[in-house]
Parts: C-alpha cells; sequence; structure tokens
C-alpha cells in the first residue's frame, strides 16, 4: 500500500511538471479539436449550472443548434468535463487540471499493466513515466485530441488482453474485461474497436493456451453480456438516432498518408527516444539478443505491426477510397497508442529478463 501511494504521488508529481510550461505562462492552448469538444462540455457545464439536462440535443453548445452530439460521443465522460468545467469556472484552470487528469491517469494505468506483468517495480515506473511523455497521451494538452482519453485506459485493456496469454489458469476476469471494456466504450468509441481487436488477437493464441475451453468461452460470454448492458445507453441511441433519421456522417478523411499518419521525423508525433526503444525492443527480438518470453514476442510482434500501420508505407489513401469501412478509422495513427503502450511493454519484459539472467551469467563465468 505504501508503495503504491508512492508512485501515485511520484507519477502525479511528473503529470505537473509536464504542465509546468503552460502553467508558467499562464497560457490557453486551443488545437484544432478544442472548438468540437469544448463546445460539448460547455453544453453539459451550462446544463449542469441550470439544472436543465438535456441528454440527447445540445442547448448550449455548438450555437443552441440542438445538435446530437454528447448521445453519441461518450455522453457520461463530457458530463464529467462538464462538471469540471463548473466547478474552476474557467478555460484555462479546466485545460490544466483536465490535462493533468489525463496524464496521471495515463501513467497510473501504465504502472498497472506492467506490475500485473511482473515487471520490476524501478523499471515499471520508469517506463510509466516514459508511456506519460507519449503522443497518444500529450495530444490531449497540445491540440485537444480525445484519443489522449483513450490512450489514458490503455494500458487497462492491454492488461486484460495479456491476461489472455500469461494466465492460463484463468485467462479471463470478468469482472475486470466487463468494466475496463466498458470504461472504454463510454469514453473514446474508435479506441474501444481497436482494443476489441486487440482482444480477439490475444483471444485466439489463448485458445491454443488454455485446457479448459469451455470456461473461455463462457467466461467471454457472460463479459460480452455484462458489458452489452453497461453500455446500453451508447448502441440503443446508436440504433434510435440512426432508425428514421439521416445524420450527418463523421468527419471522413480522404487524403489519411497527407492527414493522417506518422511522419518520422518530421513531425513531432514520434520522438527520436522513443524510436530507438521501439528499433532496440524490435531488434531484441530478431537478432535474438536475449531470450525473449512467449508474451513478450507477441507484444513487440503487435506494436511493431500497429507501428507500421500509423507510418506512411500502406496505400491508406486506396484503402480508405475502395473499402468505406476502413474509413471509420479518419487517422491511421489512432493505433499508435496501442503500438506504443505494446512495445514499452515489451521493453520492459526485455529489461526484466536481462536483469534476471544477468546473475546466471555470471555464475557461469565461474564455473
Amino acid at each position: 500500500m505504501k508503495k503504491n501511494i508512492k508512485v501515485s504521488g511520484i507519477l502525479f508529481l511528473v503529470a505537473v511538471i509536464i504542465i509546468l510550461p503552460q502553467l508558467a505562462q499562464h497560457a490557453l492552448i486551443l488545437g484544432p479539436d478544442a472548438l468540437f469538444h469544448f463546445n460539448r462540455f460547455f453544453d453539459t457545464e451550462q446544463q449542469i449550472a441550470h439544472g436543465n439536462l438535456q441528454y440527447f440535443i445540445t442547448t448550449y453548445g455548438f450555437s443552441q443548434s440542438g445538435r446530437i452530439v454528447n448521445a453519441l460521443y461518450g455522453p457520461y465522460i463530457a458530463y464529467f468535463n462538464g462538471f469540471l468545467l463548473y466547478i474552476l469556472k474557467s478555460w484555462f484552470w479546466y485545460q490544466i487540471i483536465s490535462s493533468i487528469f489525463v496524464c496521471f491517469i495515463s501513467g497510473v494505468s501504465m504502472y498497472y499493466l506492467l506490475i500485473r506483468n511482473k515487471i520490476n517495480y524501478y523499471y515499471a515506473l520508469f517506463i510509466a513515466v516514459l508511456y506519460m511523455l507519449t503522443y497518444g497521451v500529450t495530444a490531449w494538452i497540445t491540440t485537444q485530441q480525445f484519443i489522449a482519453w483513450g490512450a489514458m485506459l490503455v494500458p487497462l485493456g492491454l492488461a486484460v488482453a495479456t491476461r489472455l496469454i500469461s494466465a492460463p489458469q484463468k485467462p479471463i476476469n470478468v469482472v475486470e474485461m466487463s468494466l475496463v471494456t466498458t470504461l472504454f466504450i463510454q469514453t473514446h468509441v474508435l479506441s474501444s474497436l481497436i482494443l476489441i481487436f486487440i482482444y480477439i488477437i490475444f483471444f485466439v493464441i489463448s485458445l491454443f493456451r488454455v485446457t479448459d475451453k469451455y470456461k473461455l468461452w463462457r467466461s467471454l460470454v457472460v463479459a460480452i453480456g455484462i458489458t452489452s448492458l453497461l453500455t446500453s445507453n451508447i448502441w440503443v441511441i446508436l440504433l434510435a438516432a440512426y432508425h428514421g433519421n439521416h445524420l450527418m456522417s463523421p468527419f471522413l478523411n480522404l487524403f489519411p498518408l497527407k492527414f493522417g499518419v506518422i511522419n518520422f521525423p518530421t513531425d513531432n508525433k514520434l520522438l527520436y527516444p522513443f524510436a530507438i526503444i521501439f528499433i532496440l525492443q524490435i531488434g531484441t527480438l530478431f537478432f535474438k539478443i536475449t531470450n525473449v518470453s512467449f508474451l513478450n514476442r507477441v507484444v513487440t510482434i503487435l506494436g511493431a505491426v500497429l507501428i507500421i500501420c500509423t507510418l506512411p508505407i500502406l496505400p491508406w489513401n486506396y484503402l480508405f477510397t475502395h473499402l468505406p469501412f476502413i474509413s471509420i478509422l479518419q487517422f491511421p495513427f489512432r493505433f499508435f497508442p496501442f503500438a506504443e503502450a505494446l512495445l514499452l511493454l515489451g521493453f520492459g519484459l526485455t529489461l526484466n529478463n536481462l536483469t534476471l539472467a544477468k546473475p546466471v551469467n555470471n555464475i557461469r563465468k565461474f564455473q
């Protein structure tokens, strides 16, 4: 318990340090997504302030247009942010506190993922701090991209996924899987779709590793049932809104290779320190620098594949044009937070293995 309090204190301090430049300049940062998200949070804040709760339509934000936004885009998280704005009474302080919150929870969730996979305490703390500095997390601070609120929860989702491999006796904790997936869907629907895709990959691998497949399927069905019930406010409203209505489609990115990929090193999405760590981690797998566990292989390969998906290598323009269902992704760099978390987990597993292997090598020298 004392160690967890100490870790939380360190991660909170790091979150504050990350925000210090903005705090010192007392500047409000307005990125390309600020207008959209600040409008919907202003709407919920005004609803709370006037006691006029309107779950479906916007009566204050978006020029009082009555648009259906929050009901289809994380309603509970919108009211959470609106309540935060209502308390703080300032866009500046809202931005500061919400940014600290996103950074802090990102660090805590990453630390949880690493400890769950038996990473050394010091390595776990170090890597958790690294994750707080990744583009996926800091995108909320600099450009108000809600991808950061999904990135904040990515390690929790990966903790559920890796359990499918690392705990063959109980690969699914129904409560954990249900609550984490629900939290994802209630926060950022597009991120939850990527998470479910990752779940499927780990689940298929788990089918070849567990002995009680009936229990595995039963736990999965129960978790799906609970999650469906807890997220009914999302999918029921989606069905109701689209039935008999003509709704404006989400933004269609016609040029994803220009507006939606990681252009390393010309942009700031993938910084050199992280690029070096990721290359080293992938290198340990392919050049067999050290013994690599099965879990490490899986997370590293999957992380590498997702990194490739974010780079201007795949023909995304062609795919978006000819496969419309893929275009819902909008920006291929949405895979990036998952890739970052997976490769940092692999990096932690590699560091752990090197530390554990060192005494063995020393003993052999004296034999």
